[in-house]
This record gives structure tokens, sequence and C-alpha cells, in this order.
């Protein structure tokens, strides 16, 4: 679900380095490279096969429309009293863009499915400016309380 509020307040239970990207066509793969071991560490595997696709598409995102370097960031947070989070940020210095939602792809398009596919997949995302640019963040939830079996909504593909 797409929130157009920055990401709420929460106690930070865990946190991984800031891995800094270089704005190319290869920064998608690091980043993916970069969750898998640390959601590994972190004893998440059930995490990682979600998580490696929401990050392959904020950086492409980031690598495609942004202003580089691109950054991001993985933390593991508490939603209430009984529930975790890992909350993905990825951010670069460019502008992002206006009215950032979901894209309405046809069958014909080549492009436009990666926040749809966030959508799908994240409890809650979102994006916003920030002092040095713009970043977008997604929580997917942890085991046992996250969706193991979910009905994607339709998606062009």
């Amino acid at each position: 679900m797409y929130s157009a509020s920055p990401p709420p307040q929460r106690q930070v239970v865990r946190s991984a380095p800031r891995w800094h990207l270089a704005s190319c066509a290869e920064s998608p793969r690091a980043a993916r490279r970069q969750v898998t071991d640390t959601l590994t560490d972190w004893n998440l595997p059930g995490l990682v096969e979600d998580a490696v696709v929401v990050i392959s598409e904020l950086v492409t995102n980031a690598a495609t429309h942004g202003l580089g370097p691109i950054w991001h960031r993985l933390t593991t947070v508490t939603l209430d009293d009984t529930t975790l989070a890992v909350h993905m940020v990825v951010a670069d210095s460019g502008t992002g863009w206006q009215g950032l939602e979901p894209g309405r792809a046809t069958p014909q398009d080549t492009s436009g499915r990666g926040l749809a596919i966030v959508d799908a997949l994240a409890a809650l995302w979102g994006a916003g400016r920030t002092a040095a640019g713009h970043q977008v963040w997604a929580d997917l939830l942890t085991p046992p309380t996250g969706p193991y079996l979910r009905i994607l909504p339709s998606i062009a593909l």
C-alpha cells in the first residue's frame, strides 16, 4: 500500500550499514547481493525473494530516473508490539517524481510495472523529498506475521 507520508517513526531493532552505489546498470545486482547477504545473516531467509525484487525495482528506478549516486539501507523495525518489518530505503540526489504511484502499464508497454510489483509485495511503501534529494522506502513484514501466500493484484505482464 502506497503512503504519501514519510515512514512512521519506529523503534529500530537492527540496522545494516548504508551502502553507496553508482548510478549505473550494475547497481541493482549489487543491491540484490547486499540484501540477500544481510537477510541471510539476520536469519530471515523467507524474506529474501521478495526483498531482492523490491530492492531491484527501487534501485533500478533510482539509476534510471534519479540523480546519482544512490544509497540504500535495511533496518528491522517494530510496527507494533508484536510485528516486525524489514524497512528498506533507496535514495538519490534527484528531485523524484511528481505523483509517484504504481504505473498503469498496458500489455504492450515494456516498462511501468515496477512500482505495482513493490505495491503488491510491501506491507507499506512511500516516497518523498529529503534535504539531500529523493527517497523511496518499503516495509516487508517478517515471518511469522508476514504473508507467505498472497494473490497478487492483476498487473499486465
